[in-house]
């Protein structure tokens, strides 16, 4: 996961809610735009690639509509999600799928990058005990699927990396940290990337 910097929120939405809608009678088109842009392209849970096309995002509520129907439109708790294997086995799904009305404190706002660590086989991990039992039992974010697209992007990253001659100084680290977090859009599951960068930082 990454922390998520909102934007002043759409115009279309400050009417909207102005005007007494509701979610409901929202018009998604209206924020999924703002929702991508703020969120560089990428779900605000898993960091898969969003594309604004009907049926393949989800507008999250990340605090449930049935327990806090006075968010349902918030902006701060508005975010882009991927369909989290929709339609696919409970053990298959992730994301906001999975996560339903669960409760859940990893707020994409709020959440500390730092936190996280990404292991070599794909997994992600969190330091906190219940954060991390909420990555895996709420979220769903270590299933095979996920696991096997982190490690295939971070063994891509590592051979490219190879490739180059001699040892990596910390300022191409440095440099090559820079690089990948300030892309826009970012690349899918780039945290995994940025850890082993950061952790190669670390022990320089």
């Amino acid at each position: 996961m990454r922390r998520i910097e909102k934007s002043p929120e759409p115009a279309a939405l400050v009417a909207h809610r102005e005007h007494g809608g509701s979610y409901d009678s929202l018009h998604r088109a209206d924020i999924r735009p703002q929702l991508l842009e703020d969120q560089r392209g990428l779900c605000c849970y898993c960091l898969k690639r969003l594309k604004d096309r009907p049926g393949q995002i989800k507008v999250e509520h990340f605090r449930p509509q049935h327990r806090h129907p006075e968010l349902e439109l918030s902006w701060h708790n508005l975010f882009a999600a991927c369909r989290g294997g929709m339609g696919q086995p409970p053990a298959q799904q992730h994301c906001d799928t999975a996560k339903g009305g669960q409760r859940c404190d990893l707020d994409p706002l709020t959440v500390r990058e730092a936190d996280f660590r990404y292991h070599a086989d794909g997994r992600i991990s969190h330091q906190d005990p219940e954060l991390d039992r909420q990555l895996n039992e709420v979220l769903h974010l270590n299933t095979p699927a996920i696991r096997r697209r982190r490690q295939a992007t971070l063994d891509g990253f590592i051979r490219a990396m190879s490739q180059r001659k001699g040892t990596w100084p910390r300022a191409v680290l440095e440099r090559e940290l820079t690089r990948r977090l300030e892309k826009n859009p970012l690349d899918p599951y780039c945290m995994v990337i940025a850890g082993w960068l950061r952790r190669k930082l670390r022990q320089r």
